[in-house]
């Protein structure tokens, strides 16, 4: 049986952006794209529950395994 793992959705980019930023990296980053994946990250809803069941037909599963 084939599952579909669910977890949060985005990404980490603000947290590898600040963790750049405090260990004095600044070379070779683009800061304003940064920022623009950080405002998508948080303006953008990714596909609810419902949405995920209706385009399969597996059963879908949390990070611990369990159905939801």
């Amino acid at each position: 049986m084939r599952l579909i793992p669910l977890s949060l959705q985005g990404s980490n980019a603000d947290a590898v952006l600040t963790d750049s930023y405090v260990k004095g990296i600044r070379e070779g980053i683009d800061w304003k794209d940064g920022l623009a994946a950080m405002i998508k990250d948080a303006e953008v809803v990714g596909l609810s529950l419902s949405a995920l069941r209706s385009i399969t037909e597996a059963p879908l599963v949390d990070s611990a395994g369990l159905d939801v």
